[in-house]
């Protein structure tokens, strides 16, 4: 379907804004919305294609607001399987990552901080992210046109921290002159199109030293925030640290006072509950009150989906890099993670290790998933831990002994490892102060997890099965919310004026399927994703580009 004229009748109309569902009909012409009219009111439909909903929800396209796809949009400008849960717009540059700025000195900065801290470990990753770009505006050039879903994109604070410091930028802060540098190139960025600021507190690169944004100083954040302010695209995202010796409540307090000096909404990654019994998110989510109290504009992101995880002793492993020893030992080539792991009297700091914050019990989870050994392939679909109890072993050095039989290329299943107590869930979700279906990090540790389905996760678990929110409600936080609180202009409500991004949807069906492994990458490896069901029609900026779960061929997405 090209532009023109189109018409969706017979819908019931679910506007975006949290009021109640409508039967109704609404009017494209181009790429905007300019009519919508409840049932029974006269709609001119001449001259227009007429699309019969059925009944089904026609609402705002979805908004997928914490993604990695920097990399994927390069060499998959669909960037699947996100249209196909219903989102029309992702914002991108998650965690202070992004591919620009880039030069001769940082490039191999940036190409090693996504193959380790986002786990993009294409064999062929250097000649697909090519980086025949410098400025971030040239990088967005680099991935307009094309595109299936709109983009938004952040800036990332390591990348300028290492463009303006070079290796200073692991070791120090920012002098005055240097800060001033980054202001100007982030208030640069802006203009071209950057939607707002990413930072950090959590990762590390591949020696285990902090990334770059951890080692700018509170002066620094707040001089950049202030520039967000000042151009209007005032959006600061960054993720917060947790494992052993974390503060996230310290965390948040600073970007409260940062929030608070300057105005600047902040988006604070994550509010997770580990276990039924965890007491930091519950004491996070009170931080956040408080400070919301005392004037400043932070909110939570987080997932509507447990933690399902796919374990690979050959490849990474981001809760390991949370933990002492096991760190150290990822850091290693599977050679020498070999040799490592066959020394059992390293096993019990590894042990003692996992046993932090209650991460062995999570791992008893462990289901032999997928070998290349015979011996080992027969033990697919059991449980390590009933495999240690048939063999009168130790759980631990049972899940070794099997990944050493395979050569470390098992595959292992930890389903519910963590974030899934109904309860803690029902608490986070329907928070104030939460963003549900924000944290997908889509485009990133896809040989780990499935990163896909938030929005559809939200919609038949918690929604239609738990009914923990209305429909309306939860829409809302998938569209109207994100799309203010990143300063998507004229996007995430049903009215006139308004950029046509909707979603035709059955909320009696919509669900994800099952997750896979798909082959699909550049290098030919795989990917844990899932597909959508009950989703009927996808339109960006008024072209349909999926239909009954297919990809259509039209890709009118916009840098927005």
């Amino acid at each position: 379907m090209g532009e023109g004229s189109l018409i969706i009748e017979n819908a019931r109309i679910i506007d975006g804004s949290g009021a109640p569902a409508f039967a109704g009909a609404v009017r494209i012409e181009g790429n905007r919305i300019v009519a919508v009219a409840r049932a029974g009111d006269a709609l001119d439909v001449a001259a227009a294609a007429v699309i019969d909903a059925g009944g089904l929800v026609l609402s705002p396209g979805f908004i997928d607001a914490h993604t990695h796809y920097d990399a994927q949009v390069i060499w998959d400008k669909m960037i699947d399987p996100v249209a196909l849960h219903g989102a029309t717009t992702v914002v991108t540059g998650s965690c202070s990552f992004t591919l620009a700025p880039a030069d001769a000195r940082t490039i191999d900065v940036i190409h090693s901080l996504f193959l380790k801290a986002e786990d993009l470990r294409l064999a062929n990753y250097a000649d697909v992210v090519d980086f025949k770009w410098s400025s971030f505006e040239d990088y967005l050039d680099r991935i307009r046109g094309g595109l299936g879903v709109n983009v938004a994109p952040l800036f990332g604070h390591t990348p300028l921290r290492h463009h303006v410091m070079g290796a200073d930028a692991q070791k120090r802060a920012a002098t005055a002159d240097e800060l001033a540098q980054m202001c100007e190139l982030l208030r640069g960025a802006l203009r071209a199109g950057a939607v707002g600021l990413s930072m950090s507190f959590l990762d590390t690169d591949e020696n285990n030293v902090p990334i770059g944004s951890r080692w700018a100083d509170e002066e620094e954040r707040t001089a950049l925030a202030r520039v967000l302010v000042e151009e209007g695209r005032g959006v600061l995202q960054s993720n917060l640290r947790f494992g052993p010796g974390s503060d996230p409540n310290g965390e948040l307090e600073q970007l409260g006072r940062i929030s608070k000096a300057t105005g600047v909404h902040v988006e604070a990654l994550g509010a997770f509950a580990a276990s039924a019994e965890d007491p930091v998110y519950r004491s996070m989510l009170a931080t956040t009150e408080r400070l919301q109290s005392e004037g400043a504009d932070i909110v939570l992101q987080t997932t509507s989906k447990p933690f399902d995880q796919f374990l690979q002793f050959n490849a990474n492993f981001f809760v390991f890099f949370l933990l002492p020893h096991w760190q150290d030992v990822m850091n290693l080539s599977v050679p020498e993670r070999i040799a490592y792991f066959s020394d059992h009297s390293k096993r019990p700091a590894l042990r003692a290790s996992l046993e932090l914050e209650g991460h062995l019990d999570r791992f008893m989870k462990s289901e032999v998933l997928e070998a290349q050994t015979p011996s080992v392939r027969a033990l697919e679909g059991r449980l390590v831990a009933d495999i240690a109890a048939e063999r009168g072993a130790d759980f631990l050095d049972t899940l070794l002994d099997i990944a050493l039989e395979d050569e470390l290329r098992t595959v292992f299943a930890l389903r519910g490892f963590a974030h899934t107590d109904p309860d803690c869930l029902t608490q986070i979700l329907t928070h104030p102060h939460t963003r549900p279906a924000s944290g997908s990090d889509g485009g990133a540790h896809f040989y780990q997890f499935s990163t896909s389905g938030d929005s559809t996760t939200l919609l038949a678990r918690w929604v239609r099965e738990r009914g923990i929110m209305s429909l309306e409600e939860a829409v809302r936080k998938l569209t109207s919310v994100p799309a203010a609180e990143f300063n998507i202009r004229d996007r995430g409500v049903i009215r006139p004026g308004n950029y046509a991004d909707l979603v035709l949807f059955d909320p009696d069906v919509i669900d994800n399927n099952p997750t896979e492994r798909r082959f699909d990458l550049p290098d030919g490896s795989g990917r844990y994703l899932n597909t959508a069901k009950g989703v009927a029609m996808v339109f960006v900026n008024g072209r349909k580009v999926v239909e009954n779960g297919a990809y259509t061929d039209e890709r009118p997405g916009l840098i927005v």
